[in-house]
């Protein structure tokens, strides 16, 4: 037995679903269906949150093409700012870091002295050969001289070019490369603005360095709550009425608070009995 689709207005009253029109087939001797694909009617209906997305939508696309209208126009403020932003942060660093550029500058130095001492040993020899072989000195002597001229031009020119390098690396360090705006003005800071350069040869230093800042911070937590300790503190006892000084509570919750629990003892201690 075939079951074949049936219209889909008089399916659709009876509530019975439709079957496709594809024969399907069917056993059993009342006409139930046991395979093939059925598929019910669905409609569609619109969600009412539609309309107030479509109008979001479209807002969201108008204020992007504002967006990109106004970003397109030329602007003095944001070419000024970008041209600063170059200026600060340049893109050709410099070709060697300040530790090697003193290195090599200790290099430089040794050179010219042995060229100074090669020079005057030049000197001298010229001053102490004999006529006989004078024409063969002078000789020895020109080529030494060109020589020594040749290597004193390279270290001039190494010379200049790790000066630029060490001046490149001093405006980035000093913070000349980024100003700070002050009162409306633009001036150089106290500071530097761009980290130091961290030179280390080995873990164990780097880890000492970082030790040691952190001993200069706890130091300096130190000192403020000295500080603290002698601005407010000793006026808090100056300044009770009467001739009895401070309770005991009042004295132990102070020295735990200020004395890190007893791992210090204040140096601060007000002296007002009488001799």
């Amino acid at each position: 037995m075939c079951v074949k689709a049936t219209n889909a207005e008089e399916s659709s009253e009876d509530n019975s679903p439709s079957v496709s029109s594809q024969e399907v087939p069917a056993s059993g001797e009342d006409g139930e269906v046991t395979a093939g694909s059925v598929r019910s009617k669905e409609q569609w209906i619109p969600s009412p949150l539609l309309p107030a997305w479509r109008a979001q939508r479209t807002k969201q696309k108008r204020l992007w093409r504002k967006v990109l209208t106004q970003q397109s126009k030329p602007v003095p403020e944001r070419t000024k700012f970008t041209e600063r932003l170059r200026d600060t942060f340049p893109s050709e660093l410099p070709s060697v870091c300040p530790a090697d550029i003193t290195r090599e500058l200790d290099v430089l130095t040794q050179r010219c002295l042995d060229l100074t001492h090669c020079f005057n040993a030049e000197l001298q020899a010229q001053k102490d050969s004999d006529s006989g072989t004078l024409r063969e000195r002078e000789y020895e002597s020109f080529r030494m001289v060109e020589d020594l001229e040749k290597m004193t031009a390279e270290v001039i020119t190494c010379a200049d070019q790790r000066k630029k390098d060490w001046e490149s690396w001093d405006m980035r360090i000093s913070g000349g490369l980024c100003p700070v705006r002050r009162r409306g003005e633009w001036g150089a800071p106290a500071g530097s603005c761009l980290p130091p350069v961290l030179s280390y040869s080995s873990e164990a230093e780097l880890r000492e360095l970082e030790s040691q800042r952190l001993r200069v911070e706890q130091l300096q937590q130190a000192v403020h709550l000295q500080q603290a300790m002698t601005d407010n503190l000793a006026s808090y006892w100056s300044s009770r009425p009467g001739a009895a000084g401070p309770s005991a509570v009042v004295l132990r919750g102070l020295y735990s608070l200020l004395a890190e629990g007893g791992l210090q003892f204040p140096s601060l201690v007000l002296d007002s009995e009488s001799d």
